[in-house]
């Protein structure tokens, strides 16, 4: 059995870093439109059982029902991003595999899951680091592995590959472009405008 888990912030306060480029309600929709394809991309895949929002917002509970997901509810305003992760994973069956996936890659696609899936048989984590190697995109775990992830921290990349290692669990790094590709700052929106997909 694989569940898939979608941290998901208030689609009014995500893209900040955006600013720049984009006003509030553009930034908002854009949040809205990465959130529902991450998640029919998710349950696109037969291999898939569930999709797990987890979230503070009730907009985001409401759009993620709509889509058919499973919602934790985080009732802490503003909650650290690891803890809002953690929780949702104490939600799920221990003898689960877990995919932990970012909202906001809009390269992903139904293959980059294909391979990740197929990962979790091959290594007790896997990991998928931003196209810097510093944050993490994507988290795996095979069914019964658990550990206090990484995730809100700086480098957080660096911080789940030696967490790892303490624990002695086997790990996967894991890297294709539709994984590595999410939409932070500025420079990333410009790439993705100048081949702005259909569903944007």
């Amino acid at each position: 059995m694989i569940w898939a888990l979608v941290p998901t912030k208030s689609f009014s306060r995500a893209k900040t870093r955006l600013t720049g480029v984009l006003n509030a309600p553009e930034r908002a929709k854009l949040a809205e439109a990465l959130f529902r394809r991450t998640v029919e991309q998710l349950r696109a895949q037969p291999i898939v059982d569930g999709v797990v929002v987890t979230t503070e917002c009730p907009v985001v509970s409401s759009a993620a029902k709509r889509l058919g997901c499973n919602i934790v509810c985080n009732r802490e305003p503003h909650p650290i991003l690891g803890d809002i992760i953690d929780q949702g994973i104490r939600e799920l069956p221990a003898q689960s595999s877990v995919i932990v996936l970012m909202s906001d890659l809009p390269r992903l696609g139904a293959n980059d899951l294909a391979v990740l899936t197929a990962e979790l048989n091959n290594a007790d984590v896997t990991l998928c680091p931003d196209r810097t190697r510093d944050g993490t995109n994507v988290l795996g775990l095979r069914a019964g592995v658990r550990f206090p992830t990484r995730f809100g921290n700086r480098r957080s990349f660096a911080l789940h590959q030696h967490a790892t290692r303490r624990l002695g669990l086997q790990v996967r790094e894991l890297l294709r472009p539709g994984l590595a590709f999410d939409l932070d700052g500025p420079a990333d929106w410009q790439e993705l405008s100048r081949d702005r997909p259909s569903w944007l």
